[in-house]
Parts: structure tokens; sequence; C-alpha cells
């Protein structure tokens, strides 16, 4: 896990000792350049989008399968003890915090399982789409953004199946153009 430059110790006579924040680098994830904020001495853990607590995900511009292996394990070995995510309830403890981890890692997983079984079959991303929606609905489906954003998600990761490294820049016209495709 590489470190940033950022290590900033917040220790105040007058107010005590509150110790160090450090933002660091895990993985990429919800996007390429993802920081985490890390009070080391609290265990609080700000994980902003690449941990979502009872909230569906928005993977859009992510990087699926870099986020559900090797970034989400970096983000559990810090070993926190509270999660602020970027939606969701505040996770506190660690076995909320490990669920929490596990719950993003779920749904990305499933997504995995269902483009990916789409796209080597030959289907459309239509099928994709719908295999992905009936495979999460059941679990994540009331969760807040889960409708919204899920046609951009299976989009994504369709494209990443089709070997596109990057995101391809979302614009009104290519966001209208892919809803109007899952979701008319």
């Amino acid at each position: 896990m590489a470190f940033l430059d950022f290590h900033r110790q917040f220790d105040d006579p007058a107010r005590g000792q509150r110790g160090e924040l450090q933002l660091r680098y895990v993985g990429r994830g919800h996007t390429e350049g993802d920081l985490v904020a890390w009070l080391p001495r609290s265990g609080i853990l700000f994980a902003g989008d690449l941990v979502e607590s009872q909230a569906a995900l928005y993977t859009g511009d992510a990087f699926h399968f870099d986020w559900a292996s090797g970034t989400l394990d970096n983000v559990k070995a810090l070993g926190a003890e509270q999660l602020v995510g970027g939606r969701g309830a505040i996770a506190r403890g660690r076995d909320e915090v490990d669920a929490a981890v596990e719950q993003t890692r779920d749904f990305l997983l499933t997504m995995q399982q269902t483009v990916g079984d789409a796209y080597k079959r030959g289907g459309t991303l239509r099928e994709a789409f719908a295999a992905t929606h009936a495979a999460l609905a059941p679990k994540y489906g009331r969760w807040p953004i889960f409708e919204h954003c899920l046609p951009f998600d299976v989009q994504r990761l369709w494209d990443e199946f089709h070997g596109v490294e990057r995101p391809i820049i979302w614009t009104a016209e290519r966001d209208r153009q892919v809803w109007d495709e899952l979701q008319g």
C-alpha cells in the first residue's frame, strides 16, 4: 500500500493528542485515483465511495476487477474500527466495518459474474443488465441509488470486458443513450 506525502500530526497541547491523519492510495476502485483518509490512533477510516454501507454502488467510472480484489483487501487490512463511506450508514465496530467492505465486494463480484456470463456467451448489454438487475435487486434493490446507477454500472463493466481499460467520459448524450437502451 502506497503512502502519500500527506501525513499530518494533530497534537495540540490545549486539546490533547489527536494523532496522525494519513491520506492513502489503496488501489484503483470507484475511480483510478481514490484516496482514503485514515486516522490510525482512533481507528477511523473515511473511505469515500470505495466502500458503501447499506447503499448501492455507483461504478460508472470504476475499475471493477481491481476494486473487488486488491483495493478492498487493502481497505480491510487497515483494521478500521469505524468507517465512513460515500453513502449509507457509518459502520461502527470491526464487524460492521468488515460487513460494509464485504457488501461492497459482493455487489462488485455479483456484477462481474452476471455481466461476464452475458459477455462470454455473446449476449447483449441489455441481457447483461437484466441478469445483473435480477441478481442484485433482491439484496440491494431498495438501497439508495440502486435503480438510477445500475445501467451506468453495467455499461462500464461491459466496457471493461471489451478491453476498455479507462472509463469513457460520461456526456449527457451518452447518459441518455445508455439509459434509453437499458431502462427504456
